[in-house]
Formats: C-alpha cells, sequence, structure tokens
C-alpha cells in the first residue's frame, strides 16, 4: 500500500471530523466536561486545528513556492494544540480552571494596551474600549457562575501568573516515566527540532528552502508539502483519539482503521510512532 495517496483516506478523515464535531455539539451532559467554557474550549482547539489542516491543503494546491513557508508554522500550531488537549484532559476541570483565568488575563492585558494606546484619541475608540471591558467582565461572572457550581469560591483574577503553561512545563506536569510523558517528548522533539528548526531558518532548514525555491524544486516541494500535509493529518486522527478515548462517542473501531491505513502511506509513515506509542493501547477493546 505504500504508493497509494493520502487521498485514499480523505473521505473516512472528513467523516470523523464531522461526526465528532456533532457528537461534541450535541453532548448536553456536562459529567466531564463540567462547564459550558470547558467543552467550547476542546470543541474550538478541534476547529482550528482542522482549518490549520485545510490551510495546508489549499497551499498544497498549487506549486507556489512563496506560500510553502507559511506551511510549517501550520503544522507546528496543529501539532501544540494535540499536546495542550492531552495536558487538558489528563485533569481536566482543575486545567479548564486555569485556561479559564488565562484568557481573563489575556483580556486584560488587551484592554491595557488598547488604553495605552488609544485612549482619548477618538470617540469611536473610547466606546470600543468601554465596550471590551464590559464584556470582558461578562465573560468573567459567567466563569465565576460556571466553576463555583463545583466549590470554587476564590478565582484570584487579577494574578499576572494566570499564564497558561508551554508545552515544556506541560510535559513536565507527567510522571517521567509514564507513556504520557514519553509521548510529549516525542512531541516535543518534533515540535522543537524539525518544526522549530524550520521556522527560525537554521542551517538545514536554508539548505531545505535552497532547494525548495530553486526552479527545478518541484519534486522537493511536492514531497515537503506531502509530508506535512501527512503530519497535520496525524495531529487530527490523534485529537479525535484523544476526544474518543475520553468521551467513548463510538468511532474506536473506525479510528482503528483509519490508523492501521495510514501507517501504510509514505506521506503518513509518521503514523506508525504516533499509533505505537499512544493510540494502540488508547483504543484497544
Amino acid at each position: 500500500m505504500k504508493d497509494f495517496s493520502i487521498e485514499f483516506v480523505t473521505k473516512e478523515f472528513e467523516e470523523l471530523i464531522i461526526a465528532t464535531q456533532n457528537s461534541i455539539n450535541q453532548d448536553k451532559s456536562l459529567s466531564f466536561w463540567k462547564t459550558d467554557f470547558g467543552k467550547h474550549l476542546v470543541l474550538r482547539n478541534f476547529q482550528l486545528a482542522y482549518n490549520y489542516f485545510r490551510s495546508v491543503l489549499l497551499i498544497s494546491e498549487n506549486d507556489d513556492e512563496t506560500l510553502l513557508i507559511t506551511v510549517t508554522p501550520l503544522t507546528r500550531a496543529s501539532l501544540e494544540i494535540l499536546f495542550s488537549i492531552i495536558y487538558l484532559l489528563e485533569n481536566f476541570e482543575i486545567r479548564t480552571l486555569d485556561s479559564a483565568k488565562s484568557f481573563y488575563r489575556e483580556g486584560c492585558r488587551e484592554i491595557r494596551e488598547l488604553k495605552n494606546i488609544y485612549s482619548g484619541k477618538s470617540v469611536d475608540w473610547d466606546t470600543w474600549i468601554r465596550v471590551k471591558t464590559g464584556n470582558l467582565e461578562t465573560i468573567k461572572t459567567q466563569f465565576e457562575n460556571e466553576f463555583s457550581v463545583h466549590g470554587y469560591s476564590e478565582f484570584d483574577w487579577e494574578n499576572d501568573n494566570n499564564q497558561f503553561p508551554r508545552l515544556g512545563k506541560m510535559k513536565k506536569s507527567f510522571d517521567e516515566n509514564s507513556e504520557t510523558f514519553k509521548f510529549l517528548k516525542f512531541l516535543d522533539d518534533i515540535y522543537n527540532r524539525e518544526l522549530s528548526g524550520i521556522s527560525h531558518s537554521e542551517p538545514f532548514a536554508v539548505a531545505l528552502f535552497s532547494s525548495i525555491l530553486h526552479k527545478n524544486g518541484e519534486i522537493i516541494r511536492k514531497q515537503y508539502k506531502g509530508k506535512n500535509i501527512g503530519l497535520c493529518l496525524v495531529i487530527l486522527i490523534g485529537l479525535i483519539s484523544e476526544i474518543e478515548n475520553n468521551l467513548n462517542y463510538g468511532v474506536k473501531p473506525r479510528l482503528r482503521e483509519l490508523w492501521n491505513k495510514l501507517v501504510n502511506l509514505s506521506d503518513t509513515d509518521i503514523a506508525k510512532e504516533f499509533y505505537e506509542m499512544r493510540y494502540k493501547n488508547l483504543l484497544s477493546e
């Protein structure tokens, strides 16, 4: 099956995307999500990762080498979402609250910057800042109402340390001997060595793009795009697998079948490592 293109799995993949989104949207029970914010936090991250994938697909439809520069950052961003979802789902209630605090903190920071730059400049700007401030306070009240049901009464909203952790801290929150830590270390290596190196124009990246940008580099460009599409696809199937493992929407057999197809495609050969390290076990009967 090595000679099959990635299109071999796109129909099944699209069906799983739609099924997962519909299952989350139709999930009326908060027994797992605890809050509406928690439910929509996962859904919006999932949809964002899907949009990254679609963007990479769109870029791949032509041979414009100037657009290829954006492919790796998009792939890197989708990998960060998978990393964050694994972290969130491990201790969902507490880490969702941490995310809500971080959301509020970032909103406050944005408003401070708007005030420093635009306050008093015009009626329109002053109105915009006032509306943004009011909306943020409404969101804070909503957060307090949702989380107070679960026994939280002290939120410490003004604390500047209310910042959602970066990937390194997420990884360190797991026991170093755990399978999750080992998998996150694997993801971290892809994120910080391969994808970050290209994003920051390290020497090997300059050499790669010298070939990509060459007038005769069409084959290299095709391979490069194929690998990024493949990795984005694997990341999204990983996201669906994480959600299925926690919510049990009934698509495990379909996911197992899709993973087994992915490991036999040249553009998604990295799926074998993903599957063997984590998803084969998570999706077992």
